[in-house]
């Protein structure tokens, strides 16, 4: 799980904040700046992403702030924005009919990844919970018999 967190925050740096900020020292960025920051990627991205990435930016200079490199963060006082769109809840939701699922994996056949949809349709699993078991299974077989 932390190996993701990081592999996102830093994809989140390199893609939004870097081209924009990141050749400054952390002692030159300026509260205005990470507001247009903030403002230019919800022109182009969800909210959800945009708060995502200022609260990625924040801990970094709350970190900057605790190694003494600045005395008072940039992003101290800017709100996340507000998310006005409808959460996937709230939205209508069905079930594929058993035979809308062999439509679909019959289409899928040739595919590498046919396996791994059967397992998330066959399951109900989320593709991360999949690709996390996957995942673990091939890094460190379980010392427990038949847990591996």
């Amino acid at each position: 799980m932390e190996d993701n967190l990081t592999n996102n925050n830093k994809s989140y740096y390199y893609k939004h904040v870097s081209p924009k900020i990141g050749s400054r020292k952390v002692q030159q960025i300026e509260r205005r700046e990470i507001l247009a920051l903030q403002k230019e990627i919800a022109e182009d991205l969800s909210v959800s992403t945009c708060n995502t990435v200022l609260k990625m930016l924040k801990v970094v200079l709350n970190d900057a702030i605790q190694d003494a490199v600045i005395s008072k963060s940039p992003a101290d006082g800017i709100k996340s924005l507000k998310d006005t769109d409808t959460k996937a809840s709230e939205t209508y939701h069905r079930a594929l009919t058993e035979q809308e699922q062999k439509d679909f994996m019959q289409e899928m056949a040739q595919d590498y990844y046919y396996e791994f949809v059967a397992l998330l349709l066959c399951t109900g699993m989320r593709s991360g919970d999949a690709y996390g078991k996957i995942r673990l299974k091939l890094d460190k077989p379980s010392k427990y018999k038949g847990l591996s």
